[in-house]
């Protein structure tokens, strides 16, 4: 009776502190991640990082300027003996402006695409992590959920089994049963509360995790039902060509086959002449007999490579083997997406078929434990039966609750594997991303 009454007054205490808990949404829970997720944060940097490759592309063609000075100090100055010709003054000093523009540079137009090209390959990075984080924040919300409905089952068994042992005490004192009666009506009742001691421990643990994932700062927190997930009616077929529509990992696997493509063109462009022109200026402070005070000089210059020993025609044919690899590596990721497609729909349908039936095994049993308790009330049944009956009626609430959120996690597992979980909040969130703006910050918890 002890312990009845340290679990009836952990369960009031609970009830309490959940009214003043904070309530959690798993909408809010997302925006959280993806304010505070490092691996998001992490991911939204190299998309800033790629912004700045277009620039060093365009810089190719840009003018170059360099500005120089020297000063010059000899122990003997020469002077020819013939005229007055200063041929190497005491100290001299010098400065030039060089400027130098590129009129043709072969590696222009392969550096800029590439570098859009790595815009974009970072911006579907940047989407993915996003979605494996939110899924794992997604996974872990409904855990919570699975292990508080756990708890609660315990708490109904704890309640189930105090009334077994309260009518098997009466029975006893009328000496309708023996004393093994009321033993085994406490078996059950030791079964309900260690069962509640685990489910308890499973939930705190949930939580905490949860709370890790997403940097919620307070400690207590109850989590809120989100509203059931649709279910899946479009056929295989269609769930594939979505995936290879939507998922950004396949969208990585296509830019990775784009990049090897302008790294071929990359090394092509060494075998193409360039075009340069320059101008420089320099002034001189006791010039030399060949030089003037101030002069300037104008040049354009082509350049056309020949040979460097085969290190062109080795290096192209690296970057067709790297192609290569790139197409066979988009076959392997539309293979694996048309697996995990495949998977995640045969487990989504599974899960759906045995959550039938177990709602239907939970309705037989508690009718089976009902109508068993009643006569064992009337010593039409043994204690052993209602044991029995009890046991049953646990397990098929525990397996209900189970496949209950088994059957929404795989329902996420397939809008993951068909490229559109949380969809609609990538999208939101894409356009401060593909505008170059962060995505705004906020400390408030």
């Amino acid at each position: 009776m002890v312990v009845l009454v340290v679990l009836a007054v952990l369960g009031g205490g609970a009830a309490t502190c959940r009214a003043e808990e904070r309530r959690l949404a798993l909408e809010e829970a997302y925006k959280l991640a993806l304010e505070t997720h490092e691996q998001i944060l992490i991911a939204e940097k190299e998309v800033k990082k790629s912004r700045l490759l277009p620039y060093k592309a365009f810089s190719l063609m840009l003018p170059h300027a360099d500005v120089g000075g020297a000063l010059q100090k000899v122990n003997k100055p020469i002077n020819s003996s013939v005229g007055n010709v200063l041929i190497l003054p005491h100290d001299q000093t010098v400065g030039n402006i060089k400027v130098k523009n590129s009129i043709y540079n072969p590696d222009f137009f392969p550096q800029r695409r590439k570098a859009h090209e790595t815009i974009d390959k970072t911006i579907s990075n940047y989407f993915q992590t996003i979605q494996n984080v939110l899924f794992q924040v997604a996974t872990l919300y409904y855990q919570v959920l699975r292990t508080g409905e756990l708890v609660q089952n315990a708490r109904d068994l704890i309640k189930t089994a105090q009334e077994e042992i309260r009518v098997s005490k009466v029975k006893l004192t009328s000496g309708a049963v023996t004393e093994d009666a009321v033993l085994k009506a406490e078996l059950d009742m030791a079964t309900a509360e260690n069962k509640f001691i685990e489910s308890s421990n499973q939930l705190r643990l949930a939580r905490n995790t949860l709370r890790n994932l997403i940097a919620l700062k307070v400690t207590d927190y109850e989590v809120g039902k989100p509203a059931l997930l649709p279910e899946v009616s479009e056929s295989y077929d269609t769930l594939t060509s979505k995936a290879y529509e939507f998922r950004y990992d396949h969208r990585i696997a296509l830019v990775e086959v784009e990049l090897a493509k302008t790294e071929v063109d990359l090394v092509k462009a060494k075998f193409y002449p360039s075009l340069d022109a320059s101008w420089e200026y320099y002034a001189v402070k006791h010039p030399k007999f060949d030089q003037e005070s101030n002069n300037w000089m104008g040049m354009v210059m082509a350049k056309m490579p020949l040979a460097e020993g085969g290190l062109r025609v080795w290096e192209l044919k690296e970057k067709n083997e790297s192609l290569l690899q790139a197409k066979l590596s988009l076959e392997d990721k539309r293979r694996t997406i048309k697996t995990e497609v495949e998977d995640a729909l045969l487990t989504t349908q599974n899960n759906k078929s045995l959550l039938l039936k177990l709602q239907k095994q939970v309705e037989l049993a508690q009718k089976s434990y009902d109508i068993i308790f009643s006569k064992f009330k009337y010593g039409a049944a043994t204690i052993m039966e209602v044991s029995q009956a009890f046991s049953t009626l646990d397990t098929a609430k525990v397996n209900l609750i189970n496949k209950k959120y088994d059957y929404q996690i795989s329902l996420l597992s397939l809008d993951k594997a068909e490229g559109i979980f949380v969809l609609d909040l990538i999208r939101s969130n894409a356009k401060a991303v593909l505008t170059g703006n962060a995505m705004g910050r906020s400390n408030n918890r």
